[in-house]
């Protein structure tokens, strides 16, 4: 979670959430049936949660952070009919330095 807690300290984005209460989020949704309710305890925008969310996604170290994330994006946004925001992923073909043109 280092890295997320560093991108979100760095940020000029102003986020529903802070790192400590994303990560509280996080350890009180897992294993529960519906992260609705545990949302709305600590954000009012239960939309600006979501976007956050698929904003630090791609921050996330452990694959089983991100899975967690995409399993509440679905849980919350599905039965409020909250369009799923589009995830960027980084790949090392998206860091590869290769392809960089500095005249552009």
């Amino acid at each position: 979670m280092e890295p997320i807690q560093q991108f979100l300290q760095d940020s000029d984005t102003r986020f529903v959430l802070n790192f400590n209460q994303i990560s509280s989020f996080l350890r009180n949704s897992f294993g529960f049936s519906d992260p609705i309710s545990i949302g709305q305890e600590y954000a009012n925008d239960i939309s600006g949660l979501l976007n956050m969310l698929s904003i630090i996604c791609p921050y996330c170290a452990q694959r089983s952070l991100k899975n967690r994330f995409t399993r509440i994006q679905k849980k919350i946004g599905t039965p409020l009919n909250i369009p799923q925001p589009l995830q960027t992923s980084t790949s090392e073909s998206d860091n590869n330095l290769s392809d960089y043109d500095p005249t552009y």
